[in-house]
């Protein structure tokens, strides 16, 4: 997988990182990637999607669950999900193979 070079979309894989260590603490998620330091706060949904990153690797698999789980209607559930994406990826979180 490479770097993102635009924007994810639903037919992208997204990889968690190996140095990316996470923890759950109380339903909330924090990153912290070994290498570069940098650390990243997620709340509950957005804790949910790393949880399911490393469940499903395509975007659209993830957005199915999401729709399943949440009560949200699938144009903001996609927005949201590709946002966030994004910028885990811009911080060097993931790995998203357009």
């Amino acid at each position: 997988m490479s770097d993102v070079t635009g924007k994810p979309t639903l037919e992208s894989r997204v990889q968690r990182l190996e140095h990316v260590l996470h923890r759950d603490l109380r339903g909330e998620v924090v990153l912290l990637d070994t290498v570069t330091g940098t650390y990243l706060g997620l709340d509950e949904t957005g804790s949910r999607i790393w949880l399911l990153l490393g469940e499903v690797s395509s975007l659209a698999g993830v957005l199915e669950k999401l729709l399943d789980e949440y009560d949200v209607d699938r144009a903001t559930c996609e927005r949201d999900l590709i946002d966030l994406v994004e910028d885990l990826a811009d911080h060097g979180l993931v790995a998203v193979d357009p």
